[in-house]
């Protein structure tokens, strides 16, 4: 059966494995890389036989790029690819999205891939599925600063997930609320979470009570209280350091450096401010990379002035100095004023 260019080709013309990738895009209400649709695909395919099945989809123009590498399927073919059956397989889909993602990292993700996925989870009932995908769209959406959508999509996710998914959760749920100054909330829910792991030996129960340790810090520095402060960063570095995870370790320790500063023991903020920016680096952390540079060009302007200060921050790698923001201020001298220690 030919294709028609308004109405598409017939299903039954394509493969099967061609036809198996128009359906799984078919559960996509948002453009999708060509290695994404490839990657959710349900069953095991060789190279080849998915490369053939890429080019046939594309060769029967059913698929529309979008911006860059970005396709969507096109519209009026979309209802041949959603008989008996695919309801099951779009959940699937959506699924295998949220797990991919939440195993690889920030690395290849779609925010609003992963906001659909969300969406559809919890709207077909699956709810502890819907708080994977909701914990995966989490760092994106704290790199964008968009932190009133975070709350909101935390919140929902809070409602319907158990376990520690729940306590991941509610651990995003807390630092958003502390970024759009909802400080009560933040505060009572971070003491919530330490109470709920604290102690617990499993590494996403230590990396929760890891992130609620260096949370609570800053309330209690800001209260007055550097001491129990310090403690509580110290501690935090400790379950990181176990946890091996580097980036949670570079914020302990920047975190550490500025109350160095602020106590004036120079050689002990600049030892730690250091190890911060070298753990960011071996981590390939852009964020972690310019705030501790930003702490350690504090510390430098303390021992040697304004040059010493500008001097750290030339340092500073590419990718680290493209975020903006603090590195495109003179921010060696803010850096010594105690309301920093909430930015660092």
């Amino acid at each position: 059966v030919s294709k028609s260019p308004s109405r598409g080709p017939d299903p039954r013309s394509l493969s099967p494995i061609a036809r198996n990738l128009a359906e799984v895009a078919a559960a996509f209400h948002e453009p999708f890389s060509m290695e994404t649709l490839a990657a959710v695909l349900p069953g095991r395919h060789a190279a080849a036989d998915l490369a053939a099945g890429v080019d046939e989809v594309l060769g029967a123009g059913l698929l529309v790029p979008t911006s860059g590498e970005l396709f969507t399927l096109r519209p009026n073919v979309r209802e041949k690819f959603t008989g008996r059956g695919w309801a099951t397989l779009a959940r699937g889909v959506h699924r295998a999205l949220g797990r991919r993602y939440a195993a690889e990292g920030e690395r290849g993700r779609n925010l609003g891939l992963l906001l659909s996925a969300h969406t559809y989870l919890r709207d077909a009932g699956e709810a502890r599925e819907a708080a994977v995908v909701a914990i995966a769209a989490a760092p994106l959406l704290r790199l964008a600063g968009d932190w009133e959508r975070l709350v909101g999509l935390m919140t929902q996710a809070a409602e319907s997930s158990q376990g520690i998914e729940r306590l991941e959760v509610l651990a995003r749920l807390a630092e958003a609320l502390l970024k759009v100054q909802r400080f009560g909330e933040a505060f009572r829910l971070y003491e919530l979470l330490l109470r709920a792991v604290g102690g617990r030996a499993e590494d996403r129960y230590r990396g929760v009570e890891a992130a609620s340790r260096v949370a609570l810090a800053t309330f209690y520095f800001l209260d007055g209280s550097p001491a129990l402060a310090r403690g509580s960063l110290e501690a935090a570095l400790q379950l990181r350091r176990g946890l091996r995870d580097l980036p949670g370790q570079s914020e302990a320790l920047r975190r550490l450096a500025v109350l160095d500063l602020v106590d004036g023991d120079l050689v002990r903020a600049e030892q730690r401010a250091r190890e911060a920016l070298a753990l960011a680096r071996r981590a390939g952390t852009a964020e972690g990379e310019a705030l501790a540079s930003v702490a350690l060009a504090g510390v430098a302007e303390r021992i040697g002035g304004s040059a010493a200060a500008r001097s750290a921050l030339d340092e500073v790698s590419p990718a680290a100095r493209s975020l903006g923001g603090p590195l495109e201020e003179d921010l060696a001298h803010a850096v010594r004023q105690a309301e920093m220690f909430d930015i660092l």
